[in-house]
């Protein structure tokens, strides 16, 4: 009897410990898998705040950029345009232009104010160009005619026409020249014919040449010394008498180191002697010489090289 009841007890302290280990066990799960669910819902939650944090952020920087743009299209619309046609443009020179006319028989006209420029084209005597005003009369002066532009020398430029004598003015005021000069040297002989031994008859440069005999026009250059570049220029005509009459005198210049008794090729020295002029030439056709004329252009050279066979031709 004390046997049964001995495992009565223990059966049913067996059943007791295993049904409070099932208890025990189903309440962990059921705490775990609530823990579980705890945590979930928190990440959840979480996860949602750093959305929510991300989303708030993102709307905070589009406000900043939509301002930003703002302040630039409030800066843009305050900021004047530099390409906008209704501002002022910058003032310009303007250039006032006169007319001038070529005071030499020709005259180059540069691309440029020096004459390491090309040449544009060329301009002659009287020609009427217009000027740029302002320059210097001895500076380069911008000039245009009706065909090109370009610079020139002002120096070379005048106000008005150079008056030009015709053959027939010119052979007039030599005639009356040589008729008053004549008339004159008749009154000194008249008025001094009664007091005065008989002069001596006058005598110039022409007259103590003696290889002249057959010619009737001079032109003659004299200087006081070998090693000097200044000169003496005369022109002189045969009058009706035979006699040589003086036309010019005036002052000019020859080689560099003067004159030279025997000429080499580049030693910068005038030749000495006696010379003549066969041909006449120019560029603008012959101005009225009786000499052969040749009127030169671009293809036209003078031949300085010693070794050549066209040397000085």
């Amino acid at each position: 009897m004390n046997k049964r009841k001995s495992f009565l007890i223990i059966g049913s302290l067996l059943i007791f410990i295993v049904a409070a280990s099932s208890f025990g066990y189903i309440y962990n799960q059921s705490k775990a898998q609530t823990k579980v669910k705890t945590n979930q819902d928190s990440l959840i939650t979480e996860v949602t705040e750093t959305e929510s944090d991300l989303i708030a952020k993102k709307s905070e920087d589009t406000a900043t950029e939509n301002t930003d743009d703002t302040i630039d299209e409030v800066d843009q619309e305050q900021s004047p345009d530099p390409q906008n046609k209704e501002d002022k443009p910058e003032k310009t020179a303007v250039k006032t232009l006169s007319t001038k006319y070529v005071s030499v028989s020709s005259l180059n006209v540069r691309a440029g104010p020096s004459t390491n420029y090309d040449v544009s084209g060329v301009v002659t005597l009287n020609q009427a160009i217009e000027a740029v005003e302002g320059s210097s009369p001895t500076e380069w002066v911008e000039v245009q005619t009706e065909k090109f532009t370009g610079f020139v020398n002002g120096k070379y430029l005048s106000d008005k026409k150079i008056e030009l004598k015709s053959s027939s003015e010119k052979a007039a005021s030599k005639n009356k020249k040589t008729t008053d000069n004549e008339s004159k040297e008749k009154d000194e002989s008249e008025s001094t014919e009664k007091t005065d031994p008989p002069a001596k008859p006058k005598t110039n440069d022409a007259d103590k040449l003696k290889t002249v005999s057959k010619n009737n026009q001079l032109i003659l250059v004299t200087s006081n010394d070998y090693g000097t570049s200044s000169a003496k220029i005369q022109t002189f005509e045969r009058n009706a008498s035979g006699s040589w009459d003086r036309i010019l005198s005036t002052s000019g210049h020859i080689g560099k180191k003067g004159f030279a008794k025997n000429k080499v090729e580049g030693d910068q020295k005038s030749p000495r002697g006696k010379y003549t002029i066969g041909t006449a030439f120019g560029r603008q056709g012959n101005p009225g010489t009786k000499l052969p004329f040749r009127n030169i252009t671009a293809d036209d050279v003078w031949v300085d090289d010693p070794q050549s066979q066209l040397y000085n031709t």
